[in-house]
């Protein structure tokens, strides 16, 4: 019986020494065939995506009526005819299609600039082409526009203003305009033949001058004494003897 209990012990001892190497062998190797986590390998991380380019500033239309908020925004704007024939603006208080509604207008030829306000309602503008120099409002004299007095009368209709000054009889205004401290219109009679009228806000003084030209965007008048008036859609500039006495910017330039 002693041989026989040897062969059963050196049985067992191989069944061990089969099972320990079978545990080894699946502890390295995961337990279930799967790479183990020292075996799995780590891919490299995504490359970041790259950051979205800013959008080019949109293109304002070269005609049409823009409102301003929605469609444009208040500030300085460089104005370029979009072919060989002057481009035109006009800034408006309102879009019932009124002489009324024009607070100011002008022709472009060349290069030029339009001051759009916050309380302007719309541009209208016809083949020309804008683009945003600055968002600050500001005048020809480099100051923002001052509000406009209260005084009755102050609102032009299609011969002036109600009070002073208005066109003779029933000639129509060429141009009306508002001033910091006068007013103005040039007037056309029935022979086609201009005149200048200013009144000064302040004590009513008036002054009449036949024969006023056009000159750049607005017109010129000349008076007694080498006095020279002139109106524009940026200011009212007045010179003697070739030397400036007085500059007013423009509150409202309207023209026919």
């Amino acid at each position: 019986m002693r041989p026989w209990m040897i062969v059963v012990t050196t049985a067992a001892v191989v069944i061990v020494i089969g099972v320990a190497a079978v545990l080894v062998f699946r502890a390295f190797s995961g337990g279930d065939g799967e790479p183990t986590a020292a075996q799995e390998s780590t891919s490299p991380a995504p490359a970041a995506a790259p950051a979205p380019s800013q959008a080019a500033p949109r293109e304002l239309p070269t005609n049409g009526i823009l409102k301003v908020g929605s469609d444009i925004t208040p500030g300085e704007y460089a104005t370029t005819p979009t072919g060989s024939a002057p481009g035109y603006w006009e800034r408006l208080s309102c879009l019932s299609g009124d002489f009324e509604c024009v607070i100011t207008n002008d022709l472009v030829e060349g290069q030029g600039y339009l001051t759009v306000a916050p309380t302007d309602l719309a541009v209208r503008v016809s083949d020309l082409r804008l683009e945003k120099t600055s968002d600050a409002v500001v005048t020809a004299s480099g100051r923002a526009p001052a509000p406009a007095p209260d005084v009755p009368g102050s609102s032009p209709d299609t011969q002036g203003f109600a009070t002073s000054p208005r066109c003779n009889s029933d000639d129509p205004a060429v141009v009306t305009a508002e001033t910091t401290q006068s007013r103005v219109v040039i007037c056309e009679t029935g022979a086609g033949r201009l005149y200048y009228k200013g009144a000064r806000i302040s004590d009513g003084a008036a002054i009449e001058i036949d024969d006023p030209t056009p000159s750049g965007s607005g017109y010129e008048a000349s008076g007694e004494a080498g006095t020279v008036y002139r109106i524009g859609p940026d200011a009212l500039v007045i010179t003697q003897g070739g030397q400036q006495i007085a500059q007013e910017p423009t509150l409202s330039y309207r023209t026919r």
